[in-house]
């Protein structure tokens, strides 16, 4: 078991738990703010990895929706130290390439 699952495995608060925390609150403002004055935001959610930007809202969403979908952004899982976790056709390569 790697430390991230044992982290999450006893409820440990990652940085990236609290980084989605800190963009759900930041949401809420932007919402309340366009409420009390009368204001207009957009906002565009991405997040970074190996394949480089991954559009999660679009540029022109709402606070509400930028929210709802940024609300399950979790750190990139890895099979093993520096390989990502094969899915679909990188895991049948995998399989034929195995000594």
């Amino acid at each position: 078991m790697d430390n991230y699952t044992l982290a999450k495995n006893l409820n440990v608060v990652t940085r990236i738990q609290n980084l989605n925390s800190a963009t759900q609150s930041l949401m809420d403002t932007a919402t309340k703010m366009m409420v009390n004055y009368k204001s207009v935001y957009t906002m565009g959610v991405y997040t970074f990895n190996t394949g480089g930007a991954n559009q999660i809202a679009p540029p022109k969403s709402t606070p509400a929706a930028a929210k709802v979908l940024s609300a399950s952004i979790d750190v990139l899982t890895v099979y093993k130290n520096n390989w990502l976790k094969p899915i679909g056709r990188v895991k049948r390569i995998m399989k034929r390439t195995r000594v």
